[in-house]
C-alpha cells in the first residue's frame, strides 16, 4: 500500500511538473534564449575532433559538464522545441527525484511541491536560462545532507561535480561546514576543487582557452556601490565575491548545524549572497534559490507541530 501511495506522490508531482514544461514550450511569446544555443554549440565542438577550441568563445561561461549536456539535449530534441522540452524535462527529473528523498516519498510532500513549482514556473527554468541554474541546487542539497551525516568526501564529490556545470557551483563548498567534525572536511574540500580543474586543465593547456578574459559591466548591487556604475568586473573580482559568500555560507552552516533545516539554509544562503554581490542579475539567478527555498518551505509545511514546538522551546514567550 505505502508502494502504491508513492507512487501516486510520483505521478503526481511527475505529471504537474512535465506537464508545466511542455506548456512553457507553447506560449507563442516564448523568446528563444540565445546561452543554451552557445553552450550547445560550444559542446558540440568539444566532443568533436576540434575540441580544444571548445572555450575559444569568452563568453562560454560553463564548464563541460553543461556544454555536454545542452550538446546532448540539441541532439536529441531536434528543433527549437525539442530541444527546449529534453533540457526542461531533464532538470525537472533531477529536482523531482532529490524531492523524493527529501519527503520520503510521501505522496503529499511530492504533490505539493509539484503544485507550487508549477505555480511559481519552475518547470521551463532550465531552457529559459541556464540548465545548470536548477542542477546545481539539487547536487547542493544532496551534498548538504551527506555533509551534515558526516559523509563530507562524498559531499565534496557532488560539489565538485556542480563546479562541472558552472565554476559557481564550487561556492558549494560551504555546506561541508555542516559535518560533524570540520577537520575531517579537508578531503572533501581538495575534491571539491580538484574536479573542476582537472575538467578544464586539458582545455587550457591544449585549446584557445579565454574563459577567463571574460568581463562583466557592474549595474547593481554591492559591486556598484564599491566600484561605480558601468564599471569593468573581471575574474580577480570574482575570486573575491566567491571568498565573501564562502564565508557567509560557512558562517551560516555553523551557526545552524544542528539544525534540520540547515541542509537546505546553508544552500539558500549561498546562492543568495551570491546574487547580493554578483554586478548583474538576470532572472535564471533567482532558478537556484527559489527551488532550494521550495523545497525546504514544503518540509517545513509538512510537519507544522514539529515546527511549532520547536519554535515554543527557543521562544516560550510565543507559546502564552
Amino acid at each position: 500500500m505505502g508502494g502504491l501511495r508513492a507512487a501516486g506522490g510520483w505521478l503526481t508531482a511527475g505529471a504537474i511538473l512535465v506537464g508545466a514544461a511542455l506548456a512553457a514550450r507553447t506560449d507563442a511569446g516564448h523568446v528563444i534564449p540565445s546561452d543554451p544555443y552557445l553552450f550547445a554549440a560550444a559542446g558540440s565542438v568539444m566532443l568533436s575532433a576540434h575540441w580544444t577550441q571548445a572555450f575559444a568563445a569568452q563568453a562560454v561561461q560553463a564548464g563541460p559538464l553543461e556544454l555536454g549536456l545542452t550538446s546532448a539535449a540539441r541532439s536529441m530534441g531536434g528543433g527549437a522545441e525539442g530541444f527546449a522540452v529534453v533540457l526542461d524535462v531533464a532538470c525537472t527529473a533531477a529536482m523531482l527525484a532529490v524531492a523524493a528523498t527529501f519527503f520520503s516519498r510521501k505522496t503529499v510532500g511530492l504533490a505539493l511541491f509539484g503544485i507550487a513549482a508549477f505555480a511559481l514556473g519552475l518547470p521551463g527554468a532550465a531552457y529559459a536560462g541556464h540548465p545548470a541554474e536548477p542542477l546545481i541546487g539539487v547536487l547542493w542539497l544532496v551534498a548538504a545532507r551527506e555533509a551534515r551525516r558526516g559523509r563530507p568526501t562524498r559531499a565534496g564529490l557532488l560539489v565538485g561535480i556542480s563546479a562541472g556545470f558552472e565554476l559557481w557551483g564550487i561556492l558549494g563548498v560551504t555546506v561541508l561546514a555542516l559535518a560533524p567534525r570540520l577537520r575531517r572536511c579537508a578531503p572533501g574540500v581538495v575534491l571539491a576543487a580538484a574536479l573542476p580543474v582537472v575538467s578544464l586543465l586539458p582545455f587550457v593547456l591544449g585549446g584557445d582557452f579565454h574563459m577567463f578574459q571574460m568581463q562583466w559591466t557592474i549595474l547593481r548591487g554591492v559591486p556598484r556601490l564599491l566600484f561605480g556604475y558601468h564599471r569593468e568586473f573581471t575574474w580577480p573580482l570574482r575570486v573575491a565575491e566567491g571568498a565573501v559568500v564562502v564565508a557567509v555560507g560557512v558562517a551560516v552552516a555553523r551557526t545552524t548545524r544542528r539544525l534540520p533545516e540547515s541542509v537546505w539554509l546553508v544552500p539558500a544562503a549561498t546562492v543568495l549572497t551570491r546574487i547580493l554581490l554578483d554586478p548583474e542579475t538576470f532572472g535564471y539567478y533567482w532558478d537556484t534559490p527559489l527551488f532550494v527555498l521550495l523545497l525546504g518551505g514544503t518540509a517545513l509545511a509538512l510537519r507544522p507541530g514539529e515546527l511549532r514546538e520547536r519554535l515554543a522551546a527557543r521562544f516560550p514567550s510565543l507559546a502564552s
